[in-house]
């Protein structure tokens, strides 16, 4: 081959020896490492104690320091870093419940201007003995209520009761029959936090009506009522409101700069924060630092909410998950989903393995260890909702048979469009950038390898090796990266290696000298994802 060929992002004028491999994805093609997978969790956490005298509050907050990285080694020390209950805590308990011996580290983000809340009024003196069940974020605790108990004693009881759950992300007060409930942690992403309320008695379950726009909703029960305001419905849960702004990553992205995180898995919710952690990891993984890295966000917001993000990415290195009215906060799906891809569902007894024992695993299917499906089953996700969120970059999750779980049902990048804004999948699936991740790690270790020491020369003209062995040329450059691609087809993870064959190039820098420059065609292999069929009566 004559002529130049360009790697995007390589600076010619670079003069420190070393392999410098970029990655390319989807659109026309272009012409002619082993080690611990780890993940990086970004989310608020609770850095200063709650205090409250009705009843008596005093939360533990976590002694970590401010957008600094950690390396976490357990849910206890997540709590004890991020302070229990606190959304990085949450987030971190999620990711080892999927993936009990990850590689983990997190790092708290500053926190928004105001924290949301919502208010639980107690009214009417009950005729029978009941229990009021408070559900938060999918969570329940118990409160038994007695005959006659007056509203500030059962006030009392339910706000001593949610303070009791210290994993919670809210804390309760109590004035008369009036329970104010408010997030630990200030900001935008606090309004996701939803709350159940149901009245039980020996005979009957009574729920708060939901699924309404109302701006209240009351459950009665044996003279006895439980009303929420303050709140906004979203699907079958009351959510919590008045938080406000959302953090800058800013000082998050300088301090996680200079290190490689396989899998960044953050609390986020905007476009402008989405797309600031974004750019950073499209920057890592430029040519100049290949440090190569993949980010998993969440929305359990509408459908019209979440693809609004997916557009606004359309990214190969990122991925939306999406979970209509999940209980469970944004973070902890984030969270859950970027420990699945890395390990699977081996904590459920599945046999779906994950990216780090494969990089091109298929990921259908992956079962959730603590992710619900959504309370009301108008909000789950039909097949045509599925099939919607899949062509427009998102990667939704189906609900599990009768087990009341989730599963991922494909996981796909936000990648969706060409860059004229034409539909284009050829980076539908994460395996595409995880497959191409992993090559590229690998073929640049033994291409480092293959430099090292040697000194370069161009191809005989009688078609000869060189006669010494420090020696290498353009073809036996080739020669060892095809064996490479080979290898890696015979393990499963490329395909159509020989019929890529003359995409393959290796030339010596016409303007520098000592320099090799070369184009690798990567083809991963696809996951087996569907088989369509026509079955018919036999003669």
């Amino acid at each position: 081959m004559t002529g130049a060929i360009t790697v995007p992002g390589f600076a010619t004028s670079t003069k420190t020896p070393g392999a410098y491999l970029a990655n390319v994805y989807g659109g026309a093609l272009i012409s002619a490492g082993e080690a611990a997978m780890s993940l990086l969790l970004i989310g608020n956490a609770m850095l200063a104690s709650i205090t409250g005298a009705a009843p008596t509050l005093a939360t533990v907050a976590g002694n970590a320091a401010l957008e600094t990285v950690y390396l976490v080694t357990s849910p206890d020390d997540g709590r004890t870093r991020f302070g229990a209950g606190s959304e990085l805590s949450l987030m971190v308990t999620a990711a080892f419940a999927q993936y009990p011996n990850a590689t983990l580290y997190a790092i708290a983000s500053a926190q928004g201007a105001t924290a949301s809340a919502m208010v639980l009024t107690v009214t009417g003196t009950p005729t029978a003995a009941m229990t009021a069940r408070i559900v938060v974020c999918g969570r329940s605790c118990d409160v038994p209520i007695a005959v006659s108990d007056s509203v500030t004693v059962i006030a009392t009881a339910i706000a001593t009761t949610i303070n009791q759950q210290t994993d919670w992300p809210v804390t309760a007060q109590f004035s008369a029959g009036v329970v104010t409930i408010t997030a630990k942690h200030t900001g935008i992403r606090s309004n996701n936090i939803g709350v159940r309320v149901y009245l039980i008695s020996s005979t009957a379950t009574v729920e708060a009506p939901t699924g309404s726009a109302a701006g209240t909703l009351a459950c009665v029960l044996s003279g006895s009522t439980l009303t929420l305001s303050g709140g906004a419905v979203l699907g079958g849960t009351y959510r919590c409101a008045g938080g406000t702004t959302e953090e800058t990553t800013t000082n998050v992205l300088a301090a996680t700069l200079t290190t490689r995180y396989h899998r960044i898995a953050m609390a986020q919710q905007t476009d402008t924060e989405i797309d600031r952690v974004v750019a950073q990891v499209n920057s890592m993984a430029g040519v100049a630092t290949q440090k190569l890295q993949q980010l998993v966000a969440a929305s359990v917001g509408t459908y019209s909410t979440a693809t609004t993000i997916s557009a606004s990415q359309n990214q190969a290195l990122g991925q939306l998950v999406w979970s209509k009215a999940n209980d469970r906060l944004p973070g902890e799906i984030a969270a859950q989903v970027a420990a699945a891809r890395l390990i699977g569902d081996a904590v459920l007894g599945g046999s779906l393995v994950g990216e780090a024992s494969d990089a091109n695993a298929n990921l259908d299917g992956i079962r959730l260890v603590s992710i619900p499906a959504a309370h009301l089953v108008s909000d789950q996700p039909t097949a045509t909702e599925i099939e919607n969120a899949l062509n427009h970059g998102l990667t939704p999750l189906g609900v599990v048979g009768a087990t009341g779980l989730t599963a991922i049902v494909r996981s796909a990048t936000t990648r969706y469009l060409d860059d004229s804004g034409n539909p284009n999948f050829a980076v539908l699936d994460t395996s595409v950038p995880s497959t191409l991740q992993y090559e590229t790690d690998a073929m640049r270790a033994w291409a480092a390898a293959t430099l090292a020491g040697k000194k370069l020369a161009a191809d005989a003209t009688d078609g000869q090796g060189p006669k010494v062995a420090s020696v290498i040329t353009p073809k036996i450059v080739k020669g060892g990266i095809y064996g490479r691609l080979k290898a890696a087809e015979a393990a499963s993870r490329l395909t159509n290696v020989d019929a890529n064959l003359p995409l393959l190039a290796v030339i010596l820098d016409p303007t520098t000298s000592g320099r090799l420059l070369a184009t690798i065609p990567m083809a991963p292999v696809p996951g087996a994802h569907q088989i369509a069929a026509t079955c018919f009566q036999a003669p």
